[in-house]
């Protein structure tokens, strides 16, 4: 009975393996056809003591996403830029690093350094994408001062702005002084046991099942009043952290440009919307399209009151067409697809060069 047994179990265990095996090469299969093509993307980070999330410097995600050895999403390059290259940086969150981009080259960033190269022939441009997917703009700052400064940047563009109404309106409560949530280690990263670390760096079927398991569910309900109260703190904290980050990019020889959040309601408001466009915003954050495009109106004016202040050129993108269904991944409003993303980048180039925002010709 016990070689009968052991065989049983050996067979049990191959079953199990060979399943294993299946799902792995299933998700696989279906991530690479996937819109976002990044919606398990675990592999591509790693805990940050300072920042919530850096990326894995050389990490690839099936051959359709490339992290250079200097943690940015694209091909490889130089710490210092070639002769007579104008070199741009773009920092801001995942509608930077644009996740439904299926190759580096379909990136809304690449597509403008092609636009750049196009427009204005006979000078060469180089476009880094510096965006992080779920960080802050407050450690787009801390990067800023310990790294981003040493790569020569001529244009620093900043472009983010929905991450923190999210962050602060909806996942963050109100600030609390009575000191519960004090704690001795305020810095440290998460403990990651090494064999976690090991399946979430090579697993699509672990990320997704680890996942599932850390899910927080849907958004909160807010009312009127706490989304309002929420918009006011997202837009200071916006306001302080970005003022912040012109000064210091500044301060290191950098122009900055401010570009806004293109989305699918592009200049149309709330009532413009047709059903299945204000399921889709319900669905993205949670409350009315009405309160969700108040509080993008609210950051615009944000960015403009810095540009005014600071004497640095903001680009409003509610003209450049980038609207609609057609040019953004399927339910989602704000991360453009690859006709999105050419579209945006060709605009944005015209602008920039219709607008003297660039510096001249090295």
């Amino acid at each position: 009975m016990m070689p009968r047994m052991r065989n049983v179990a050996l067979a049990a265990a191959a079953v199990a393996l060979v399943a294993v095996a299946a799902a792995e090469t299933l998700l696989r299969f279906q991530d690479s056809r996937r819109d976002p093509v990044l919606r398990s993307r675990d592999h591509l980070y790693y805990r940050h003591q300072k920042q919530d999330r850096a990326l894995v410097r050389g990490a690839d995600h099936y051959g359709s996403v490339h992290v250079n050895h200097y943690g940015f999403r694209g091909p490889e390059m130089s710490l210092h830029k070639a002769p007579g290259t104008t070199r741009i940086m773009v920092v801001g969150l995942s509608t930077t690093f644009d996740p439904c981009a299926r190759a580096d080259s379909l990136m809304w960033t690449a597509r403008l350094e092609h636009w750049l190269d196009s427009l204005a022939p006979g000078r060469r441009f180089e476009v880094i994408n510096a965006g992080t997917s779920g960080v802050e703009l407050i450690d787009n700052l801390i990067r800023l001062q310990t790294e981003l400064y040493a790569f020569d940047v001529d244009v620093f563009i900043v472009y983010a702005s929905h991450g923190v109404v999210n962050q602060e309106v909806v996942a963050r409560p109100a600030p609390d002084d009575s000191g519960a949530r004090w704690t001795a280690t305020p810095d440290a990263a998460p403990a990651v046991s090494p064999l976690g670390e090991w399946l979430a760096q090579r697993s699509l079927l672990y990320q997704r099942l680890a996942g599932m398991l850390r899910a927080e569910g849907a958004p909160p309900d807010l009312s009127p009043a706490e989304w309002e109260a929420g918009a006011q703190r997202a837009a200071a904290v916006f306001q302080r952290n970005l003022v912040s980050f012109v000064l210091v990019a500044k301060s290191y020889g950098a122009r900055v440009v401010l570009v806004e959040l293109a989305h699918a309601a592009g200049a149309r408001g709330a009532a413009q919307l047709t059903p299945e466009e204000r399921d889709v915003w319900q669905r993205r954050f949670g409350v009315a399209p009405e309160i969700t495009l108040d509080a993008y109106h609210r950051f615009s004016t944000v960015w403009q009151a810095v540009s005014d202040s600071l004497d640095v050129p903001f680009v409003p993108t509610a003209g450049f067409g980038v609207q609609g269904a057609e040019n953004f991944c399927p339910r989602d409003p704000i991360h453009v697809n690859a006709r999105g993303a050419d579209l945006l980048g060709h605009r944005l180039a015209e602008t920039l060069l219709a607008r003297n925002a660039l510096p001249p010709a090295p």
